[in-house]
């Protein structure tokens, strides 16, 4: 008898090909593409009731009141590093495995957060849009317009958090001349000395000690209760006059208001944002519209053609081990094992 295919939800604003040619090529799943979270809202009960997976990337909110309409769901999988849109805990107590993909995209985040940080030190980005606007560039015009160009040998990069993106960015600074140094709790004194004899990273133990002797922050650790609005008001008045900020992870991370007047009064010399606190970000809407010295991007610094396939196929991957064998035992990268209700776990898998 024919195995009769299961529901795959793919809640994403890309138009998903990798997915689709993945996940039809099994010939087990029937596959329900939404790109838009507005549409999510206004989906009947009984289009939710046939899926036992979802694909879903940062922009779709998970929570208690979308999970509670699921009754059939067994998994879903965070198609990035990042989960903090889903509720974990909640999914976890309905028997509902979270998954991400912490193992994509690394060089690509990496070399985007090195173009941020060349774009501030050396103003390329800015000198080339008073290019691209008509202005004139005699030498005037970009001491006038690059004020914050700086020499980048012997600086101090501080980097807050060293996950695999935040060491293959060490490596790359290191090579340009930087001195880095960087603040993870979570990184222990053995660790923490094989990155000093291996790289030539210095470990801060308190967060004050790197934001005052940094001259450009990057961040590079994940969202939580913990790390909102990290980069804050008070966190800046520690940070050198004229720093710089980087950040490459997630938005929430940074108080854009505070951020904002920073960059106005000068404290902080210049930023810039691949992520922001809304998403998808509208900049005439943000508190840093006023602001000259404010490189914005898209939440794109993870892309590249090869991390999107990346991407596509170990997501795809999890749905197979999953669902193929109806087991939760062959998962890979789950974030909220901890929080999984075995008896809810059962009725859901059997």
């Amino acid at each position: 008898m024919a195995q009769s295919k299961q529901e795959v939800l793919i809640l994403s604003g890309l138009k998903c090909h990798h997915e689709n040619e993945i996940l039809n090529a099994e010939g087990l799943f029937n596959i329900k593409h939404i790109s838009d979270p507005a549409t999510l809202e206004k989906m009947q009960d009984e289009e939710y009731n046939q899926a036992v997976a979802i694909l879903s990337d940062h922009l779709f909110k998970l929570d208690k009141k979308f999970l509670d309409r699921m009754p059939r769901l067994k998994v879903v999988i965070r198609m990035g590093v990042g989960f903090d849109n889903v509720d974990i805990k909640c999914a976890g107590s309905m028997g509902i495995a979270v998954l991400n993909v912490p193992d994509y995209g690394t060089e690509e985040v990496a070399d985007s957060g090195v173009c941020l940080i060349l774009n501030l030190y050396r103003q390329t980005f800015n000198l080339a849009c008073r290019m691209r606007d008509g202005q004139v560039m005699g030498q005037q015009q970009i001491f006038e317009f690059a004020p914050s160009a700086r020499r980048i040998r012997d600086k101090k990069l501080g980097l807050i958090g060293l996950g695999k993106i935040g060491l293959s960015l060490a490596n790359k600074c290191r090579a340009l001349g930087f001195i880095v140094q960087y603040f993870d709790p979570y990184i222990d004194a053995k660790r923490a000395s094989e990155y000093k004899t291996q790289f030539d990273l210095t470990q801060s133990t308190k967060l004050p000690e790197l934001l005052g002797e940094s001259d450009c922050i990057v961040t590079l650790c994940p969202l939580t209760e913990e790390t909102k609005h990290m980069i804050n008001t008070e966190r800046i008045k520690l940070m050198k006059d004229r720093a710089f900020i980087v950040n490459v992870s997630r938005g929430g991370l940074v108080d854009e208001n505070a951020l904002a007047v920073a960059l106005k009064s000068g404290k902080i010399a210049g930023a810039a944002l691949d992520v922001h606190e809304c998403e998808p970000f509208v900049f005439a809407n943000s508190p840093l519209k006023e602001c000259d010295n404010i490189i914005c991007t898209p939440h794109s610094a993870f892309y590249s053609q090869e991390s999107v396939y990346e991407l596509a196929t170990k997501g795809c991957i999890q749905i197979s081990l999953g669902l193929k064998g109806n087991t939760i035992d062959k998962l890979q990268n789950c974030v909220n094992s901890k929080y999984l209700c075995s008896e809810e776990v059962n009725k859901r898998w059997k």
